[in-house]
């Protein structure tokens, strides 16, 4: 949905609403099917839209749930390490009570890639992670509102990439996953190589003209991306 969104807004708006009037239903459909596979492996959690959070608020370990509890655990630990955090190979205290957190990579991790990098990284971690985000966000507006159509779609897939791993990076397990940290990166210089590719265009351009006044033959692609 958010990668969606991000898409939708590339579009003149009676296209928009086009675009919602079609793909509505289908999106409907799909999150529908979604949400009734996710009540069918849920049995027995209480009925009602508190079972699409099962594992978030169940109480099968007690006052609450391990997914909970691992949350609590590696925030005290982040305050408790507030400026220099417990390092890349640290465990937090107590994430022996988490039936998952066992063997070799026993609290090495957790649900939530925000609070995995405030844990290991600290405060310091933390004003950086947000500061890329926010610089990638700054960038990629003014890329999308400068970039010409032949490059409009490189750009604006970086940003729809990076829009559906926020579910992930909030409450997920991205960053010790080699591959999802890959995608990341993948994702979040999509718009600055097509800004490359777009200002390399503009430097050729009068040389391209030059050549066109003179007879000589321009430039073959004004655009690589396409070659």
């Amino acid at each position: 949905m958010l990668a969606f969104l991000i898409i939708m807004m590339r579009f003149p708006l009676q296209r928009r609403m086009q675009m919602m009037v079609l793909g509505m239903p289908v999106v409907g459909a799909g999150l529908l099917y979604a949400a009734v596979k996710r009540l069918g492996q849920t049995k027995g959690a209480g009925g009602g839209l508190s079972s699409l959070f099962y594992d978030m608020n169940s109480k099968r370990f007690g006052a609450e749930s391990e997914r909970v509890l691992e949350l609590k655990f590696a925030l005290a630990d982040f305050f408790s390490h507030l400026f220099t955090g417990i390092g890349s190979w640290g465990r937090y205290a107590g994430y022996q009570h988490i039936s998952w957190q066992s063997g070799q990579d026993g609290g090495l991790f957790l649900h939530s890639g925000v609070l995995h990098i405030a844990l290991k990284a600290g405060l310091p971690g933390l004003i950086l992670l947000f500061g890329t985000i926010w610089v990638f966000m700054a960038f990629t507006r003014r890329a999308l509102r400068t970039l010409p159509p032949e490059l409009l779609g490189l750009a604006t897939a970086g940003a729809a990439g990076l829009a559906f791993m926020l579910p992930d990076l909030l409450i997920g397990t991205p960053f010790p996953q080699v591959r999802t940290t890959q995608m990341l990166a993948l994702c979040l210089a999509l718009p600055y190589v097509a800004m490359a590719v777009y200002r390399t265009a503009k430097v050729s351009e009068p040389a391209d003209q030059a050549a066109r006044r003179y007879g000589m033959a321009p430039a073959p692609s004004r655009y690589p991306v396409h070659a």
